[in-house]
């Protein structure tokens, strides 16, 4: 557990010990090299201390995801009303090999965009508001895909 603790997060860059307990932990080799100095403090003063030194973490946590929130509203989106997509289906059907199910529905209009990579969309008369990672872009097939050419090679005639 200590690796963990002692790891920062990818997404906050700070460790769960310094979230959790306002300080790092030190490791062994690191007692031995360098003591710390025997400090004795009050119970309520350290309570203090330590109430102070997790208001300032988590302040700066918030700071920097508001700064990656803030980021995120910059990105323009991708889907405007009227643009057709594919919503993930995220539902299997028992006793169905799950590689032989479709994984996508559709296709979905966007109706609205509300902001934040979140979308309203609607197919026959079904409406749901889904995140912009759920959905892809839908691209009309053209009716002569997937059909025999007109013409044909002629065939071999066996002597």
């Amino acid at each position: 557990m200590r690796a963990y603790r002692g790891t920062p997060h990818f997404a906050t860059g700070e460790t769960a010990n310094m979230l959790m307990l306002g300080r790092e932990l030190r490791l062994p080799d690191q007692l031995e090299s360098h003591p710390s100095p025997i400090e004795f403090f009050p119970a309520h003063k350290h309570a203090l201390e330590v109430q102070q030194r997790l208001q300032r973490v988590h302040e700066a946590l918030r700071q920097s995801q508001m700064e990656v929130r803030l980021e995120d509203k910059e990105e323009p989106p991708l889907y405007a009303p009227g643009n057709w997509v594919w919503l993930t289906n995220k539902r299997r059907r028992r006793g169905e090999n799950r590689k032989l199910q479709a994984k996508f529905m559709g296709p979905y209009q966007v109706l609205k965009d509300w902001g934040n990579h979140t979308y309203l969309i609607e197919r026959q008369g079904q409406s749901s508001i889904q995140s912009e990672r759920m959905l892809k872009p839908y691209h009309a097939c053209p009716e002569r895909l997937g059909q025999a050419p007109a013409t044909l090679e002629p065939r071999r005639v066996q002597k």
